[in-house]
């Protein structure tokens, strides 16, 4: 076969790789991206519910990147670190925790998106309301991996606005 001849047979193998979902069983003989996005929307209902959070799954060792340029965008490489210097200066600020109002999955294998719409009162009495999308990785029904995507002008303006209950701007 000549080269002109292989490169789209090569093209088309690969969509039709790229297409298939993947076949391999996990429990209740669901897909392992059946079930993962199944995982993600319990704790996802639980949050809408007030009774859990997606928090729930991720691991001890979760690398988390916050993207853009907020005062608490960049890598933790913890659940700890995450939650101690992205979660906590936020909560700081606001009068109950960031409550999920709308939620849209999608996945493959064991990557799971998440776009969702998080909305809370400031302790100034203005409306915190963001846009955050989430890319996951999960492994053994834990979110081992978060590239975290959100409108961080609205972060940086909480944080700028409100001090933290030491006292303290970010």
């Amino acid at each position: 076969m000549r080269r002109s001849q292989l490169i789209p047979v090569l093209l088309a193998g690969s969509l039709i790789l790229i297409g298939c979902e993947e076949k391999s069983e996990g429990k209740e003989g669901k897909s392992r991206t059946e079930h993962n996005q199944q995982l993600v929307q319990e704790k996802v209902d639980a949050w809408k519910a007030g009774t859990g959070s997606l928090f729930d799954l991720v691991s001890e060792r979760v690398q988390w990147t916050v993207a853009g340029t907020s005062p608490v965008s960049g890598t933790y490489n913890s659940k700890r670190d995450f939650m101690n210097h992205a979660v906590a200066p936020i909560s700081a600020r606001l009068n109950a925790p960031v409550k999920l109002t709308a939620a849209e999955l999608t996945g493959h294998d064991d990557k799971v998106i998440i776009l969702w719409q998080g909305t809370a009162t400031a302790k100034d009495g203005k409306e915190y309301n963001n846009t955050y999308s989430w890319h996951m990785t999960l492994q053994n029904d834990s979110i081992i991996k978060v590239e975290a995507f959100l409108d961080t002008y609205v972060l940086h303006d909480l944080l700028q606005r409100i001090t933290d209950s030491t006292g303290k701007q970010q």
